[in-house]
């Protein structure tokens, strides 16, 4: 967390820069990056919870057609 935002406002000092094109990289990075930090604690978290669930469903049903194929 912490380096997502000493970079989103390392960049975003560029805003201050008195040509049109720093600024406009400086907001557009800026924003990519916050949008991204938010990203993967809102995000990923939960989808990471679903697919190991849904892995575990399918490891567990291989290994059931396993012990069925062996018996």
């Amino acid at each position: 967390m912490g380096p997502a935002l000493t970079t989103a406002h390392g960049i975003g000092v560029l805003i201050e820069s008195p040509l049109l094109a720093p600024q406009q990289f400086a907001i557009t990075a800026a924003n990519t990056i916050a949008y991204s930090l938010v990203f993967s604690i809102l995000v990923v978290p939960p989808a990471m919870a679903v697919w190991g669930a849904y892995q575990n469903v399918r490891l567990r049903s291989s290994l059931r057609q396993m012990a069925t194929d062996l018996a």
